[in-house]
């Protein structure tokens, strides 16, 4: 009796593509800073460091969102995007 047996390479595909950065805006005065926190641990606590570090800096209003988990597509981001000028994305772990 003969069996077939499929070999898989682990490899994968990679996808790399280029994604400049945004312009910098020239001050955070009076923008809307949108705090992301990708809902790891810790992630939220570099991001109100961050957002306490940039009061002294500027008047600005924030904007906090938090990704229900870790693996929520970009394209559920669509909606944070709109409600914000400039934003601080955290990774924790």
């Amino acid at each position: 009796m003969s069996r077939t047996i499929e070999i898989l390479s682990p490899l994968g595909a990679s996808r790399a593509e280029d994604h400049p950065l945004a312009p910098r805006p020239a001050s955070l005065q009076g923008l809307r800073i949108g705090f992301l926190h990708n809902n790891k641990p810790n992630g939220d606590a570099l991001l109100a460091r961050v957002e306490e570090l940039l009061r002294g800096r500027a008047l600005f209003t924030p904007v906090w969102w938090r990704k229900a988990n870790p693996t929520l597509p970009a394209r559920l981001l669509e909606e944070f995007i709109p409600q914000v000028d400039v934003v601080a994305n955290a990774v924790g772990d």
